[in-house]
């Protein structure tokens, strides 16, 4: 198995997605990470997850079947600051 050489937070897939999409992001090394959903306006859709994760690839579902049609940002957060953010379209 191939390890991760970065802290990546790759293009969902489907996107644009209808009801549920999966997103996929690799850790380097294993860290606490946090990772979340904002609309357009910047409030808290959804937090998928918080927690600490080993290093590896990672896919995490997100069921928007009770959302709004639109632009969403996923946004992944680990240690040091690391930040990654992804656009996300929802369409019903």
């Amino acid at each position: 198995m191939v390890q991760p050489d970065g802290f990546r937070l790759l293009h969902n897939y489907p996107n644009p997605f209808n009801a549920s999409t999966t997103i996929r992001f690799e850790l380097a090394r294993s860290q606490n990470i946090r990772l979340r959903i904002y609309n357009m306006n910047g409030t808290l859709a959804q937090q998928l997850y918080q927690g600490t994760l080993n290093a590896g690839a990672h896919a995490m579902s997100w069921d928007a079947d009770a959302h709004a049609t639109g632009v969403y940002l996923v946004v992944l957060n680990g240690e040091s600051g690391l930040k990654r953010v992804c656009k996300l379209l929802l369409v019903k």
